[in-house]
C-alpha cells in the first residue's frame, strides 16, 4: 500500500478547516437572525415609549406611539417562527378623536335632556277647567235672601201707599235684616267677592302661586274651653188695644243660657324642614280665558318619625286643656302665608267687562240683584281647582 504524498494531506487539512469555519459562520448568522426575530416590529420607524408586558404570548397592555394608543391590532411578535404578513396598528387622528368625544357627549346630553323633559312633563298638571253650565244654579242662599228682600221691599211700598204703620214697621225691619244678611254674606262668605278682590293677569297669578308654594306652613292646634250659664232678662213688648185705642206695654222675665268662654290657647308644631309637593300648573290653557281658580291646601307627614312626633304633640296638647272647663273644642290649624282660596285670572285688564268690579257687585247686592249678578259672573268665567301640598319633616 502506497503512502499518499505529504502535499495532498495538507490540502485535505485546509479543506476541513475551511468547512469548520463555514459552519461556525453559519451558526453565528443564524444566532443573529434569531435575535433579530425576537425583537418587535415597529412601524413608521417609531420606537415605543415602554416595553409591553406579555403573558403566555398574549399582549397585556398595547404600546403607545407618539402619545397615541393603538386601538385595533397590536404589533406582531415572532417566536422562532416565520412571521406572517404584519398588519400595522390603527391610530386615530387627534381631531377625529376629539370629534368622536364631542359626539358622545352630545348624545349623552340629548338623552339627559329628553329624560328631564319627560320628568317635567310628568310633574306638570294640566288643570281641568269646567264650563259655565256646571256652575250655574249653586247660589241658592243668595236667591232665597234676595227674594225675601224683594218681597219685603214691595210690601213696604204697599204699606206706605195704604198708610199702614204696622205694615211699614214690619216690612222696613225685614228689609233692614235682609240687607245686613246680604252684606255679611258678601264680605265673609261670597266666593264671587273674593275672586274679584284677588283678580290679576296670568303673570301676576303665577307669581302669587309660586310665592305661596315657597312659604313655610304653620301647623298646630287651637282650643276653646267654655261652659253655659243660666241668665235672666226682662223682655218688653208693646201691643195695640183696639178697644181703648191705645198702645199697651207689658214686661216679662225669661231665662236663657249664655256661653261663657274661660280659656283659649293656640300652639304650633315645631318641625325642621318642609317640601312643597304640589304639581306644577300648566297655565298655557288659561292665557286667553277668564278663569276662576279655586285653591285648596293639605299637608302630610314626610316620614314615620314626623308622624309620631306630631301625634305626641297633639296628645300632650289635649291632655293639658281637656279638663279646664265643661266643654273644650279642639281645632287643627294649617296656615300658609299669602294663601287665597279664590283667584280670578283675566287675560288683560282692558278686556275685562265693565261690570266685573267689586263696587258694581256691592251696588247690585244692595238693590237685591245679587243672585242675577252672580249668574252673569259665572257665565263670563271658566272654573278650575288646584291643590297646594306641603310635606313636613321633623
Amino acid at each position: 500500500m502506497e503512502d499518499k504524498p505529504l502535499l495532498e494531506k495538507s490540502n485535505e487539512t485546509e479543506i476541513i478547516i475551511e468547512e469548520q469555519n463555514k459552519f461556525i459562520n453559519n451558526n453565528n448568522a443564524n444566532s443573529n437572525l434569531y435575535q433579530q426575530q425576537q425583537q418587535p416590529i415597529y412601524y413608521n420607524n417609531q420606537q415605543p415609549q415602554q416595553q409591553p408586558i406579555y403573558y403566555n404570548n398574549q399582549l397585556q397592555q398595547p404600546p403607545i406611539y407618539n402619545n397615541q394608543q393603538a386601538q385595533a391590532v397590536p404589533p406582531i411578535y415572532y417566536n422562532q417562527q416565520q412571521p406572517q404578513q404584519a398588519v400595522p396598528p390603527v391610530f386615530m387622528n387627534q381631531n377625529e378623536q376629539y370629534q368622536q368625544q364631542q359626539q358622545q357627549v352630545y348624545s349623552m346630553n340629548n338623552n339627559n335632556n329628553n329624560n328631564n323633559n319627560n320628568n317635567l312633563n310628568s310633574n306638570y298638571e294640566q288643570i281641568e277647567m269646567k264650563g259655565t253650565n256646571e256652575k250655574g244654579g249653586k247660589h241658592c242662599a243668595s236667591l232665597i235672601i234676595s227674594l225675601i228682600g224683594i218681597g219685603s221691599f214691595i210690601g213696604l211700598i204697599v204699606s206706605i201707599a195704604i198708610g199702614s204703620s204696622v205694615g211699614i214697621g214690619v216690612c222696613a225691619t225685614i228689609v233692614a235684616i235682609v240687607e245686613i244678611a246680604l252684606i255679611i254674606e258678601l264680605c265673609c262668605f261670597s266666593s264671587t267677592m273674593k275672586s274679584l278682590k284677588n283678580k290679576g293677569t296670568i303673570e301676576e297669578q303665577i307669581t302669587l302661586v309660586d310665592r305661596i308654594r315657597e312659604q313655610k306652613p304653620k301647623i298646630g292646634m287651637h282650643v276653646e274651653c267654655y261652659h253655659y250659664e243660666m241668665r235672666t232678662r226682662t223682655v218688653t213688648s208693646t201691643t195695640y188695644n183696639s178697644q181703648t185705642g191705645k198702645h199697651e206695654t207689658t214686661f216679662r222675665t225669661e231665662t236663657y243660657q249664655e256661653k261663657v268662654v274661660t280659656h283659649t290657647e293656640t300652639k304650633y308644631f315645631q318641625f325642621k324642614t318642609f317640601t312643597d309637593t304640589s304639581a306644577n300648573i300648566d297655565f298655557s290653557s288659561m292665557s286667553e280665558l277668564t278663569v276662576k281658580l279655586t285653591l285648596t291646601k293639605e299637608w302630610n307627614h314626610g316620614d314615620s318619625k314626623t308622624e309620631k312626633k306630631y301625634q305626641k304633640f297633639e296628645k300632650k296638647f289635649r291632655q293639658q286643656n281637656q279638663n279646664r272647663d265643661t266643654h273644650c273644642d279642639f281645632i287643627h290649624l294649617f296656615e300658609v302665608d299669602h294663601f287665597q282660596p279664590y283667584l280670578l285670572i283675566i287675560p288683560h285688564p282692558s278686556k275685562l267687562p265693565f261690570a266685573m268690579k267689586r263696587s258694581f257687585f256691592v251696588f247690585a247686592t244692595l238693590l237685591f240683584f245679587s243672585w242675577p249678578y252672580r249668574l252673569w259672573f259665572d257665565s263670563q268665567c271658566r272654573f278650575a281647582t288646584f291643590q297646594i301640598k306641603k310635606t313636613i319633616f321633623y
